[in-house]
């Protein structure tokens, strides 16, 4: 999909000169925007204007409903929704900006235009206007909304992210892709047994398929049907996770007998074994930056959770409480790590730190069983699968556990999900 972008003021009001200003009749000394203020605050309140216009959009899909979403979803940004401009409003609940916009329609094509405006200097801070075709109005929406976060925060926002999962079909499962708020779901492979996904950059991803009958590693673009498959050997080769900044794969494979470690380049070559011992070991996961993996081990008689360098050395256990662990996942800071935790006969998602300390359950309200945990790429989310009454569904939750958890999925058959990295 391709976005014209057709009008591009840049921002404006970004130095701190006082000024007067009349509002509502009432006479306010104020500070012009400065966005360096907005970006040191913990949480900024933004009011909603409904979008006016012509053409057809589905209420799902009206700019302002979409872009409402997408900045509620940040952690720092408190929406105000308005059914008309009401500085009153704004005033009582302390949002200084408000977001407004026109959409109609332009032969095939619908123009959506949308400004981010301070009300007490009636400045528009943001105004860019997208040409897009009406199965696009999503993206142009999600494209803003980034916009407008990184000229309030200086920080990429994660509205233009994509969310692979696994999803049962008849007579096995295919990876589907979706919009990170779960909208656009569409399916990239066809046939067979097709699970664990993982993404290499913002379109390549890997994954396990049987299509040989048994596991194997495969390659593949989310635009295209193309499958390569990268890995060969007599055992089973599964849980992928990919390095940009070592280049490597790192997977779990029975090629020499129990399951353990590995890592290869992207084409599937000069593999080296990480780990050697009796148990079995497997889901690793590189860190951010490239210089330890995570992983799932039972040769202290349980799946735990342990931590080694990227060449096998310096394991270390982290975890000690709960009967199996697994599906371990690093925050984008690495920092922390999530993962799965039977405790109680029931399955939660936790966060720890590296040395151990600072362990958190973040689905401690939520009923069922939850696992398949995944930081959004900002790493102020975690999203994972709740199973119930035999659906399994997408949530998110704020990483701290705080809130309430939010559904991205309703179709009830979805596994393993993973999340793009943010766009650049």
């Amino acid at each position: 999909m391709k976005l014209v972008i057709m009008v591009a003021a840049t921002l404006a009001g970004l130095i701190g000169q006082n000024q007067t200003v009349v509002t509502d009749s009432v006479v306010v000394k104020t500070q012009e925007y400065d966005r360096t203020i907005h970006a040191k605050n913990d949480q900024i309140k933004i009011g909603i204007v409904p979008f006016t216009g012509s053409g057809q959009i589905s209420n799902d899909d009206i700019p302002s409903r979409v872009i409402a979403s997408d900045l509620d979803f940040s952690n720092r940004i408190e929406i105000v929704e308005m059914e008309k401009l009401d500085t009153n409003l704004l005033k009582t609940n302390g949002a200084r900006m408000y977001v407004s916009g026109t959409y109609k329609s332009v032969g095939d094509s619908l123009v959506i235009t949308a400004s981010l405006n301070d009300f007490l200097t009636r400045k528009k801070l943001l105004t860019k206007s997208f040409s897009v075709l009406k199965n696009d109005v999503r993206k142009a929406s999600h494209r803003f909304s980034n916009q407008v976060v990184k000229s309030l925060f200086m920080q990429d926002g994660p509205f233009e992210t994509s969310i692979l999962v696994s999803r049962r079909v008849s007579g096995g499962k295919d990876i589907y892709v979706m919009d990170y708020d779960g909208y656009n779901m569409r399916k990239i492979t066809s046939g067979s047994i097709n699970i664990m996904p993982t993404f290499i950059d913002e379109y390549r991803y890997l994954w396990v398929s049987y299509k040989q009958g048994r596991p194997e590693l495969y390659r593949g673009n989310i635009n295209t049907s193309v499958a390569e498959k990268i890995s060969f050997s007599k055992g089973m080769n599964i849980s992928p996770d990919y390095s940009s900044v070592t280049g490597k794969i790192v997977f779990c494979s029975s090629r020499d007998g129990n399951s353990e470690i590995y890592t290869s380049d992207i084409s599937g070559g000069n593999i080296d074994r990480l780990t050697v011992s009796s148990a079995n070991d497997g889901a690793p996961a590189w860190s951010p930056n490239g210089y330890m993996i995570a992983y799932i081990s039972d040769r202290s008689g349980s799946p735990q959770l342990y931590v080694m360098d990227n060449t096998g050395s310096n394991e270390r256990r982290l975890t000690f409480v709960g009967t199996y662990q697994d599906s371990p996942v690093w925050s984008p800071d690495g920092k922390k790590i999530a993962y799965t935790s039977r405790r109680d006969g029931k399955f939660d998602i936790l966060t720890i730190s590296l040395d151990g300390s600072e362990e958190t359950k973040i689905t401690a309200v939520m009923p069922g069983n939850c696992e398949y945990p995944v930081w959004s790429p900002d790493g102020s989310q975690i999203l994972f699968v709740q199973s119930q009454g035999g659906r399994e569904n997408l949530y998110r939750v704020s990483a701290d556990g705080a809130g309430k958890a939010v559904a991205v999925t309703k179709t009830g058959d979805v596994q393993m999900p993973a999340w793009s990295f943010l766009k650049e």
